[in-house]
């Protein structure tokens, strides 16, 4: 049975849960991403991406931060996540990003936006630090709340490739775009920009021994 519109409200607060909840029904992380249900949660897709405020589904950045800047943001991780502390969320170790790293960074994003899109962003203030390990860690189809910003910036910090590397495709990003499953590998230094609130996205499992950290940003429009 369906729940109301105030049922819904109630349990949880937000309405991206809902979309990411049907986005995760119609197409698993796992699915093969050229099948039928691909398909489907693609052509679902085309309806939000009318809404993105980028004009794009998503921007590459190949190679946007490199040394030594990706050393200095992976080091202050580490000392973020012993000093000031992190969370563990979906299989996502969490920790916000000091203040005085989240201007730089949003400077490159913004840098390389404008050249690709000739869209203007800047920083919303919010920046987080996220590490996933862990045979099987995965993040499952989602939006991203609206309170993150216009857009959604993500940087490899490092990548720890599977300790065998037979047992399975190394984890990755996937998009769901009007035109297609898209991927992103986790190539440290790579970025990508999109608007999350309105591009479904998440990362299919690590193989034993992988390990992922990334930097995300949250953008706005100027």
């Amino acid at each position: 049975m369906a729940m109301t519109e105030t049922e819904t409200k109630k349990e949880t607060g937000t309405p991206p849960y809902w979309v990411s909840r049907m986005f995760s029904d119609i197409y698993d992380i796992n699915d093969d991403p050229a099948g039928q249900h691909a398909l489907e949660a693609c052509a679902v897709s085309k309806m939000l991406e009318a809404n993105s405020s980028l004009g794009a589904p998503l921007v590459a950045l190949p190679n946007m931060l490199q040394e030594p800047c990706r050393t200095d943001y992976l080091t202050n991780m580490l000392s973020t996540f012993k000093n000031v502390g992190m969370v563990r969320h979906n299989e996502q170790y969490v920790a916000q990003m000091p203040e005085d790293y989240v201007a730089p960074l949003a400077a490159l994003f913004a840098d390389g936006v404008h050249r690709e899109l000739g869209v203007e962003l800047v920083s919303n203030g919010v920046g987080r630090y996220i590490h996933y390990r862990g045979t099987g860690a995965h993040h499952f189809i989602h939006v991203d709340n609206p309170s993150f910003g216009d857009a959604t910036a993500l940087v490899v910090l490092d990548y720890v490739p599977p300790t065998e590397p037979n047992t399975g495709s190394p984890t990755e990003t996937r998009f769901v775009t009007s035109s297609g499953v898209q991927s992103f590998r986790s190539e440290p230094g790579n970025a990508v920009v999109f608007d999350g609130r309105y591009l479904p996205h998440g990362r299919t499992p690590l193989c034993e021994g992988e390990t992922v950290t990334i930097a995300l940003l949250g953008m706005m429009r100027k």
